[in-house]
Formats: C-alpha cells, sequence, structure tokens
C-alpha cells in the first residue's frame, strides 16, 4: 500500500495498486473519517461503502494488507496504521478510484486540518513522495511570441464556486460584460469549467466558472464535481458563491470545506441581495461561520449591482504578474462549444422535468455558404427515445421552437447570419457510458 501527502492541496492519497496512466477508472465517493490518537494525530482512516454496491468486489485489492480492518456488519473499511482512540468523520467525502472491474485502486482524501502542527506524525515514516501532480488543475496556454499581450501589473486565476444554481454564471456574464457561460433556473447548467477572461488596464483575470457541487448520480456528475475540485489548487484567488436568501446547507459546508484546503485568499460572495430576506442576518452569520474568509463582498449578479466593487477586491488580491491572453480575448472556448452550449440552453429553458439533464449537444458540420451565411448542423443526444419525442414535439413544433430562439443568440456572436439543422439522437445511458463521456468531451 502506498501513501503520500499533497501539502498545497491539503490532501492524503492512498493507493493498493501502482495506477497505470491509461487505465481505464471511474470516481466514486463516500463519507470518511479520520483516526485519531489521545494526542489527535491520525492514525489512519474509515471509509463508509454503505451506499456503494458489490463490496466483495470493492475492497478485494485493499484486504491483503495487514493495515485494511473490513467490518461485514456496518461495511467500512479501516485503514489503521497505529492504534486510535477516536473517529472523526470529515466534511468533505473521500473520493475512490475504481477500475472497469468494480475494485478500488486508490483513495483521495481531503483534510481540513491538514495545517494542525504534527498532525501526520504517525503517517509521515510511510509517505512517498509526489513525484508528479496528482491532478490536472487549471492548466493556461503557453505564451505565442506572435500574439501582442497587453502591460498588465497583475494577472492571476479566480476560481468561482458555489453550489448548484447561486449564480455563478450569471455572476461571469456580469464581470466580462458579455456572454460566456450559458444560464438557467434549473441546477447543473454549467458542465465544464469555463473561462472568462477580464483584461483591464492594470490587471488580467482568468475567471473559472466550475459547475455547481452537488451529489453526483452519474459518470457525468463525477466529471462535474472533479472540475470543481480541480479549480481550487491552482486558483490564486477563490470566490465562494452563495445565495443569501437561504441559510447553507449540507452541500454549502462541503464546499466550504474543499476552499479551506487552499492558502489562496478566499472571498465569500454573497448574491441575491436585491431580493427580500427576513432572514438575512442570520443567513449572513451562518455563511460566515463555514470558513476563515479573507473578505465578504454583497452582489446581485443579475442587476450587476457591487460586481465592480467584487472585481476591485480580486484586483488588490492577484500577484503581480504578466497578462496570458489578447486584450480582446473573453474566453478560451471556441465558437461551436458556444453555439452548442446556446442550443443546449434554449432546451433548458423550454423542456421541464429531467429530460435537459439527459441532453447533450454536439456540432457535426459547420459551412460558410454564400453571402456569408453560415450552415451550422447539430446532434442533440438524449437518452431514451421518449426524450427524443418530447424534444421533438407535436409536428416537429418544440425542435422548431428550439431552434427559432437559440438561432438569435447565436447570430449576435458570430455577427452572421445562421441556418440552423437541429437533428436528435438517442443514445441509451450516455451519461454513464465512459466512451460517450469522451467522445462528447466531458473527461478528464
Amino acid at each position: 500500500m502506498q501513501l503520500s501527502y499533497d501539502r498545497d492541496a491539503g490532501t492524503l492519497y492512498w493507493y493498493f495498486v501502482e495506477l497505470d496512466a491509461d487505465e481505464e477508472t471511474e470516481e466514486l465517493e463516500c463519507p470518511v473519517s479520520v483516526l485519531l490518537d489521545d494526542a489527535r494525530h491520525v492514525a489512519g482512516i474509515q471509509l463508509d461503502l454503505s451506499d456503494l454496491d458489490d463490496h466483495t468486489a470493492l475492497v478485494s485489492l485493499a484486504l491483503p494488507y495487514a493495515e485494511a480492518r473490513w467490518d461485514d456488519e456496518t461495511k467500512h473499511l479501516r485503514l489503521v496504521l497505529a492504534p486510535y482512540t477516536s473517529v472523526e468523520a470529515l466534511p468533505e467525502p473521500a473520493f475512490l478510484d475504481v477500475n472497469s472491474t468494480g475494485q478500488i485502486l486508490g483513495i483521495d482524501v481531503a483534510d481540513v486540518d491538514h495545517e494542525i502542527t504534527a498532525r501526520y506524525t504517525i503517517l509521515e515514516p510511510h509517505f512517498i513522495s509526489l513525484e508528479e501532480d496528482v491532478e490536472d488543475g487549471i492548466v493556461l496556454p503557453e505564451v505565442d511570441e506572435t500574439v501582442v499581450l497587453p502591460e498588465v501589473e497583475r494577472a492571476g486565476i479566480v476560481a468561482i464556486l458555489g453550489r448548484p444554481n447561486v449564480g455563478k454564471s450569471t455572476l461571469l456574464n456580469a464581470i466580462v460584460g458579455q456572454k460566456v457561460a450559458i444560464t438557467s433556473p434549473k441546477p447543473q447548467t454549467t458542465r465544464t469549467a469555463i473561462r472568462g477572461i477580464l483584461t483591464r488596464s492594470d490587471a488580467q483575470i482568468i475567471f473559472v466558472d466550475t459547475p455547481g457541487v452537488h451529489r453526483p448520480r452519474n459518470r457525468l456528475g463525477t466529471f462535474m464535481v472533479q472540475q470543481a475540485r480541480q479549480a481550487v489548487p491552482d486558483a490564486d484567488v477563490v470566490c465562494m458563491v452563495v445565495d443569501i436568501t437561504h441559510m447553507p446547507n449540507e452541500l454549502d459546508e462541503r464546499i466550504a470545506a474543499m476552499i479551506q484546503r487552499t492558502k489562496a485568499p478566499k472571498i465569500l460572495v454573497l448574491n441575491k441581495v436585491d431580493r427580500p430576506n427576513p432572514n438575512a442576518a442570520a443567513c449572513l452569520e451562518a455563511f460566515r461561520a463555514l470558513a476563515p474568509w479573507t473578505m465578504e463582498v454583497a452582489i446581485s449578479a443579475l442587476r450587476k449591482q457591487g460586481v465592480d466593487a467584487l472585481v476591485d477586491q480580486i484586483v488588490a488580491l492577484l500577484p503581480t504578474g504578466q497578462a496570458f491572453y489578447a486584450a480582446d480575448t473573453l474566453t478560451d472556448q471556441n465558437e461551436r462549444t458556444l453555439c452548442a452550449e446556446l442550443v443546449r440552453e434554449r432546451i433548458m429553458h423550454l423542456i421541464g422535468d429531467e429530460v435537459p439533464y439527459g441532453v447533450a449537444v454536439e456540432v457535426e458540420e459547420w459551412e460558410t455558404r454564400p453571402n456569408n451565411n453560415v450552415y451550422i448542423r447539430m446532434t442533440i443526444h438524449v437518452e431514451k427515445d421518449s426524450q427524443k419525442a418530447i424534444l421533438i414535439g407535436k409536428g416537429g413544433a418544440m425542435l422548431k421552437r428550439i431552434g427559432t430562439d437559440a438561432r438569435p443568440a447565436i447570430e449576435r456572436m458570430l455577427q452572421q447570419r445562421v441556418f440552423l439543422d437541429l437533428w436528435i439522437k438517442p443514445r441509451d445511458n450516455w451519461r454513464d457510458d465512459p466512451s460517450a463521456l469522451h467522445w462528447l468531451g466531458y473527461n478528464k
């Protein structure tokens, strides 16, 4: 068994086998606790696997190790390196790397108290060195010497996190001044980490809008949560956006625990202050108690109130540095991706229930025709024939409305007339199909 520790990320890694970079794995999550001795040193971990299936396969690679203890009644797996006297639950779940046969290969554990002196005295003799970053993180573009970059004093990455539907994408669009992320009243609209770039005379800020952290129910959901997690370690500033009209819930607590793992400045962004809230004082105190915030800023992303003040505060916290993007660059997304997302946005607005969550939009053909018109053929992937019927509608009326509603936004973005040709194709259970996720761009 291999044990390593990433101090910057505040993460313990436990692995039962050598991981092959090309090995196909999925990521599951489960509640995790640390095992503490009388001096509150970490002596091991305890995984609660009760909500997962096929425990025999899950723990088969762990049990040969002397440090592993399996309780078949509680479905708890303990990895114990020394005697312990107490069990303390961690707010953020453990992430399990599981292979195609359902075996746990390794475990990532985020310990929010990782900076406590001597916390890992017992574990340190077992640590191996990390030869490379465990997670991909945020990769900035290589400097292209043919591109003229603006002269700025400060530059850096700002991660925008929060639970679903608190206004993260609305905030990003308000900051950048243009729609670079789709929005809808439905949660989990954003699926990938979207970058919006703001360049001022004094600074360039790369905002990373992440999917809302939620309890994933499929591989797509797991991918979305990974996108949020991986934005934290490399960020120069982290903004947690909250809906100040509601008290914090379990997801808010989990995100705050995730954010505490970084040493970067942490801003609590109190969104939706324009809405009536008789419990505002209680909500504010509850959110303040979630983490040691560097500062808090009240805004209304929808009405753009307080947004400029938030940006000013962010700039003051950025490190000195050079710009990465040309001054006129607003996002790293290409036109095809943005057009596909605009179609998915209209589906999110027009179709109720669960159907939009099973939709992915892919650009299949893009051709500039005479008179500078653009022909775009897109395929809307769904999971069931019944979803296809709903999207087509009676006599094709719904599909026509989706195209009619999406086309003006696409034409404004491209500044060209567009002929939009939409097709619908069922692909069974694509949100849990690794090959489909890879093909549609939802992969690590």
